[in-house]
């Protein structure tokens, strides 16, 4: 997969979950918490947290309005 291949540098800065949770965007901008949730099977608190936790690292951020919102990955 391209996408894995281009962020292997910065891979070793997340954990296993929030790698799956990058890829779950990547395949979608449009996913919510609550499906990147049961996608996981992990509880939508523990995503929120890994959520921050990337975009505090730089990796995505939420871009748009409450309805028309989507992810936004960060290319370095």
């Amino acid at each position: 997969m391209r996408f894995k291949e281009k962020w292997s540098e910065r891979w070793s800065e997340i954990n296993e979950n929030q790698c799956e949770i990058l890829i779950l965007i990547h395949e979608n901008l449009t996913i919510s918490r609550k499906e990147i949730s049961n996608k996981l099977i992990i509880n939508q608190s523990a995503i929120q947290k890994h959520l921050e936790t990337l975009k505090k690292k730089g990796f995505l951020k939420r871009i748009g309005s409450a309805r028309g919102e989507h992810w936004e990955l960060i290319e370095e």
